[in-house]
């Protein structure tokens, strides 16, 4: 019913959906599928929305949504996921995790697969930036 009212819905029927799923949140946050439509939706509230509530979920709950994201082939959601990726693990000093790499580097996107390849050659060139196990995840 969502996949329909966000395809070919008016602009009361998805001004309606909004306000429901605004009083869903808990429930929104527990069904990764509604998320990622939401995220790919070209509503901009929705998208708001799916913003505030992956922000919101738990650590692994997230870290499952964000595998998801990164692994959309809509260009915002990707673009989105990949912004998170900068501030969840880049900008803290960690490594993108595992299940990541390979996602990312098969995914129809240059612009996904140009990202992390760039980020596996730097630490490859850099040494892992002096980091030795860095350096030997991404080898």
């Amino acid at each position: 019913i969502v996949s329909d009212a966000l395809s070919s819905g008016s602009a009361k029927m998805l001004k309606t959906l909004s306000e429901l799923l605004q009083d869903k949140t808990e429930q929104l946050a527990g069904n990764s599928t509604l998320l990622l439509l939401l995220f790919e939706s070209e509503v901009a509230s929705l998208n708001e929305l799916a913003r505030s509530t992956f922000e919101s979920l738990p650590a692994e709950q997230q870290k499952a949504m964000h595998l998801m994201l990164v692994d959309s082939p809509d260009q915002k959601t990707y673009a989105y996921g990949l912004t998170q990726l900068r501030t969840l693990y880049e900008d803290p000093g960690e490594a993108i995790p595992s299940e990541f790499l390979i996602r990312m580097l098969e995914h129809s996107s240059a612009e996904v697969r140009s990202y992390i390849s760039g980020k596996l050659q730097d630490s490859l060139a850099s040494f892992g930036g002096g980091n030795q196990l860095l350096f030997l995840y991404y080898v």
